[in-house]
């Protein structure tokens, strides 16, 4: 029985250190297996320049060089995690080494816009992170100033291209920019296990743009309709109306769907997830 066991740990172990690559997994070329330090590095050093996303003036509160040592630490995070996914991969998984580029763009894309994009392009920090800084009884004539949160920058552009005022809706932009976002961040962690080909990972893109283009359409359609029933004095809602939006996702899915598909087929995703080995 021990004899067993240690022949199993012996197995896995083996299975663990092997530095070749699995049957159906295609690196980018160049990169190495991924290591136990080179993974937990990036996140660490995030959050300790979290720690440091301290509130706007008075400067006591966050002093240059607080601000200094924040950046050069958030800077490095979006190194590390941007490298990830283009110098490491997972030799013993395809699913491990698309989800390590899932974690290497979009921990990259979140520093960038916690740490940089909304602190000082818009004047505000994410919402996730807001202090409020209370000046002592004591200390007189301290106007904290705390920057709020705003439209954190999808929101801010559809009002400057469209004219929209601080308290309309503009929803439109911040669908189109996660749906963007996704595209990039999906078509290059499958890329990542598709030999670095970005046209194999087109349809990740595709998939994701259309999706998002369906969201503003559906919008535009369902107001036009709610607008034109007003005006006809019937009711802004009718009882079909479900069935017509699930009727109207279906049919997006299944159409774009394909898409994405292609590039989980082409990387050899769908026959790991389906443990056809």
């Amino acid at each position: 029985m021990a004899s067993a066991i240690a022949g199993y740990i012996a197995q896995f172990h083996a299975f663990v250190t092997n530095p070749e690559p699995r049957p159906g997994l295609h690196p980018i070329p160049g990169s190495n297996p991924l290591t136990f330090g080179t993974a937990i590095l990036p996140p660490l050093v995030y959050y300790v320049a979290l720690l440091l996303l301290a509130p706007p003036p008075p400067p006591i509160v966050a002093p240059v060089c607080v601000k200094t040592i924040r950046n050069v630490l958030a800077l490095t995070a979006g190194f590390l995690f941007f490298r990830l996914p283009l110098a490491y991969h997972v030799p013993q998984s395809i699913g491990l080494t698309y989800q390590l580029g899932l974690v290497g763009f979009y921990g990259g894309c979140r520093v960038l816009d916690a740490f940089f994009i909304s602190p000082y392009c818009f004047g505000h920090i994410p919402r996730r992170v807001v202090y409020v800084h209370k000046p002592r009884v004591e200390t007189p004539g301290l106007n904290d100033g705390v920057r709020t949160v705003k439209d954190w920058s999808d929101e801010w552009a559809e009002r400057r291209l469209t004219g929209k005022a601080d308290g309309e809706p503009a929803d439109v932009g911040k669908v189109l920019g996660g749906f963007l976002c996704s595209a990039l961040v999906h078509a290059a962690s499958v890329r990542c296990v598709l030999g670095g080909d970005w046209a194999a990972a087109a349809g990740e893109a595709a998939f994701f743009a259309l999706n998002g283009v369906a969201v503003v359409v559906e919008g535009a359609v369902v107001r036009a309709v709610r607008r034109a029933r007003r005006r006809g004095g019937r009711a802004e809602t009718v009882w079909y109306d479900g069935w017509v939006g699930r009727a109207w996702w279906v049919a997006v899915v299944l159409g774009s769907g394909r898409y994405f598909t292609r590039g989980w087929v082409k990387s050899g995703l769908v026959r790991e997830t389906a443990f056809i080995y």
